[in-house]
Order: C-alpha cells, then structure tokens, then sequence
C-alpha cells in the first residue's frame, strides 16, 4: 500500500503579499537569515518577526536590497499554505500552535511552533528528534475555522 502525508506545497504567487519588514531603520533584514522566519503584523503597516507566544500571521518568502518607508526592508510575505517548522517532541497532530522562541541567526530551521490558541495547525511530524534533540520537524497549515 502507498503511503501519504502532508508536506510544503508551492503555492501560487497570488498568495504572497509585498510588505515593509522590521521595525524601522537599523533593523534590516538580511535574505539569507530572514527567508522562511515567521512574522506578524506591526503597527506601521509593516511585519515583524514573532517572539515567543506571538500569534502567526504568515512567514517571509522574499527580501529585497531595496528599502521602503524610510528605512524599513521590502520583501514577501505569505500568510496562507504550510510551513515547515520545529516542534517539541510532545506536540500533537493537529494542535493549534503560536510562535515559539525563534532560533538564532544562522540556524537550520527558520521557524519555531509550540502549542496554542493560533490560527496555525500541525498537520503532520516528522517523528521525535529530527528537529534536533528534544524537537521534532513538523509541518504546519492555516486552519480553515
């Protein structure tokens, strides 16, 4: 018998939307270690990175060498579709989840779950440690309620 499981899925450019990212001048991001960070929306029209226990409301798919609005960086970000991220062992299939503390600049994975009252599901694990010791890669997707 095949076996099926959830996983990324390229979505269509429509879902990404253009943004200011960061908080302002000085807090430019970089492609390389922004790509695939979740954010949330900031109070000058812009998206920020999460901090621990911040709501989802998408994640970075884009950074340009360009700046906007006096100095913030301009990039795409999605806010629909999975996300691969890094979960504790314990979560559960189809737990709502927040942001967790997000892993340091340079890190292999971008984003960081855990368990909460989100918009944001975990729809499929990987299997206990393969996010590193104590985590689990798992696959996360916008919940429809």
């Amino acid at each position: 018998m095949t076996t099926f499981a959830f996983d990324v899925t390229i979505k269509d450019e429509r879902d990404i939307e253009s943004s200011a990212l960061g908080t302002g001048v000085g807090d430019t991001y970089a492609s390389a270690d922004h790509i695939g960070r979740l954010v949330k929306m900031g109070a000058l029209q812009n998206h920020v990175v999460t901090a621990d226990g911040d709501p989802i409301e998408g994640v970075i798919t884009s950074v340009e060498p360009a700046t906007v609005n006096n100095g913030f960086s301009f990039g795409g970000v999605r806010r629909s579709g999975r996300i691969q991220a890094i979960a504790p062992n314990a979560i559960a299939l189809l737990a709502t989840v927040v942001s967790a503390a997000q892993p340091i600049s340079g890190a292999t994975f971008k984003a960081s779950v855990k368990a909460g009252a989100g918009k944001w599901r975990v729809v499929r694990k990987f299997g206990n440690d393969t996010g590193g010791v104590g985590f689990t890669k798992v696959v996360i997707e916008r919940s429809p309620l």
